[in-house]
């Protein structure tokens, strides 16, 4: 008896039900192996090949610049940095050519993004340390472009060069002045490695904001003769001093009110200490060209608002003024009666500063009452 071969079905019958019904095939034959030379065993070991290296180059790596701090990094800011392969002598030659007034908001904000970025150019093997500083230059830089917020955040973190250079320290607190409010802490701090007419100016101003000096008068009012103040008295005394800022300061003393008919070269400190009276502004104040000094005139309530509008208007032309404050200021010329109704006729007959006031309020009453019922339908829906 045949014994069954389970796997080809080789020895079963017809009726077996395992039995395959196909005839079975030979399956492929494996190639043979190559032989060895005698005496030889296979090695399995892998041997890589290996290119030579290349000659390496060695460089002394210079001490970090403290002056390549920034608020912006990467992405942030223009790259890692964005003065690599500049020569610093160029960069600092250069630096304060940078133009402060520009028409366009996109080159703005470029310079703005380069002056807060990290890094900073390298110098040239023995050159001398310059007469100012890198990051002093940025920080100066950044105020003269109407940016103190900015500017103080880069001078946080360049203590060294801003103790070192008054220009740029004055330079920021003068910033800092035409925006209001001024930071006196940070400005005190900041007036320590300093002396002269121009500090003690500052620190009165601050003491006065802080009702610390006039015989106890203080902002909301009181009275109290300022003369006798030691502070008042050296600062009339020293040649070159601010004249029309000592007569402001007088006033916050206590003193008499400030009644100006002509203001035409008006300091950051005096429209500082006139913002905080809100005294009101002369019109000749807007033969002033810096648009930062004219924000500050649009920013002053007690000025009339001719005055105001067109130094708002000029200063957000140069981009010193954003759209919120020159709203603010095109708000300050109220409409008489029925004016805004007659608007049609009054733009046909004068383009005055009040008369464009009055066109950017109705304006933004029309775009108010259209955007009423999409508020309104928004919130039935929910």
């Amino acid at each position: 008896m045949a014994v069954p071969d389970v796997e080809s079905g080789a020895g079963r019958g017809l009726d077996d039900p395992l039995a395959s019904p196909w005839p079975s095939s030979p399956g492929p034959s494996a190639a043979p192996l190559p032989l060895l030379p005698s005496g030889r065993t296979p090695s399995f070991e892998v041997v890589p090949t290996v290119a030579p290296p290349s000659a390496i180059a060695v460089e002394t790596l210079g001490p970090l610049d403290p002056d390549g701090a920034g608020p912006l990094a990467g992405a942030a800011g223009l790259g890692g940095d964005p003065w690599r392969g500049i020569p610093r002598a160029e960069v600092l030659a250069l630096l304060p050519e940078l133009p402060t007034l520009t028409p366009s908001p996109a080159v703005k904000e470029l310079q703005r993004r380069l002056l807060l970025s990290r890094g900073s150019p390298a110098a040239a093997p023995g050159e001398p340390e310059p007469a100012r500083r890198f990051g002093a230059l940025r920080v100066e830089k950044l105020a003269a472009m109407g940016d103190p917020r900015g500017a103080a955040d880069l001078a946080a973190l360049l203590p060294e060069a801003m103790t070192a250079d008054e220009a740029a320290a004055r330079a920021l607190t003068d910033a800092e002045l035409l925006a209001g409010p001024l930071d006196c802490a940070a400005a005190t701090e900041r007036a320590k490695p300093f002396a002269g007419p121009y500090w003690q100016r500052v620190e009165l101003f601050c003491r006065l904001r802080a009702g610390r000096i006039g015989g106890g008068a203080s902002m909301e009012g009181g009275s109290g003769p300022a003369g006798d103040d030691i502070a008042f008295d050296m600062l009339r005394e020293q040649p070159g001093g601010d004249p029309d800022f000592l007569r402001v300061a007088e006033a916050m003393a206590g003193g008499p009110a400030v009644r100006l008919r002509s203001l035409k070269d008006p300091s950051p400190l005096t429209l500082a200490a006139l913002r905080t009276l809100q005294a009101g502004l002369p019109p000749d104040v807007l033969s002033l060209t810096d648009p930062a000094r004219l924000a500050a005139v649009a920013s002053n309530n007690g000025t009339d608002p001719a005055t105001r509008v067109t130094a708002a208007e000029r200063a957000a032309t140069a981009l010193f003024l954003d759209s919120r404050r020159l709203a603010e200021a095109y708000r300050a010329a109220p409409a008489k009666g029925d004016e805004l109704l007659r608007l049609k006729d009054a733009v046909a007959r004068d383009r005055t500063a009040r008369t464009r006031a009055l066109v950017q309020q109705a304006m933004l009453a029309a775009i108010a009452l259209s955007v009423m019922p999409i508020r309104r339908s928004r919130g039935a829906a929910v």
